[in-house]
């Protein structure tokens, strides 16, 4: 190899090797830039949005109310009545004050039901013994009488009976009662004839024993039962 030859060789590395020195240099160089240019080549994120709140959104307009008394619609009138009802209930007005006026005046004429008292002895509640005890005195007094019905639906109770009631029978008797010789009464007598036949009937309440005579209200009532029982038991008058 001549020296010509060997010169054209260095002279081509050194060329290689300086030419690939600039190109892998340039490649690695950083990129140098401005604020402006970061900017502009590069947007920024946005940021996320907020979870949905659970919170009601108020409004920004006024809340509605109810309206104002004056301004709620007016209730319907009522459907004018019928003559014929309006009659019925003037008729309906009527009949209850004549009631309220008929039982007035039955109170003051019969009285009121008399319940019994508390704690009364079960004698005067009765109505088998009352028969039995009656019917016997009067036997053993003498009278040509009998029980014929005894009323307890009220106090006191009342022994109805024939043959007996005379002025003056009730003392005669009354030694005769047993369980009831001690106790008070009230007697009723009514007689009736029927040709030249005499019919007596009697009513005897029996009640405690009391220092006087019953009270008032208890003698309108038992006179009222007594007059009662007269009316539905007296024999038809002949024809």
């Amino acid at each position: 190899m001549n020296l010509r030859s060997i010169v054209t060789s260095v002279v081509s590395v050194f060329a290689g090797v300086g030419l690939g020195y600039l190109l892998f240099h340039h490649e690695r160089e950083p990129v140098v830039g401005t604020a402006s240019d970061a900017v502009t080549t590069r947007p920024a994120a946005r940021p996320s949005a907020p979870p949905p709140s659970t919170a009601p959104t108020p409004t920004s307009g006024p809340t509605p109310s109810s309206p104002p008394p004056s301004a709620q619609p007016a209730a319907p009138s009522p459907p004018e009545l019928a003559p014929q009802v309006i009659k019925l209930e003037q008729r309906v007005q009527e009949l209850e004050q004549q009631l309220a006026i008929e039982r007035a005046i039955r109170r003051g004429t019969e009285g009121e039901a008399i319940s019994p008292p508390p704690n009364l002895p079960a004698r005067f509640r009765d109505e088998k013994l009352l028969l039995t005890t009656f019917n016997e005195a009067l036997q053993k007094a003498g009278f040509a009488g009998q029980v014929t019905n005894i009323d307890c639906t009220e106090h006191p109770c009342l022994v109805f009976g024939t043959g007996f009631g005379e002025r003056g029978d009730m003392e005669k008797l009354k030694s005769e009662l047993g369980p009831y010789e001690h106790d008070s009464f009230s007697t009723y007598g009514f007689g009736s004839k029927d040709g030249k036949k005499e019919h007596r009937f009697f009513g005897v309440a029996v009640m405690p024993e009391l220092k006087g005579p019953p009270d008032e209200a208890t003698q309108k009532r038992t006179t009222f039962r007594v007059n009662q029982m007269y009316e539905a038991s007296k024999p038809p008058p002949s024809p």
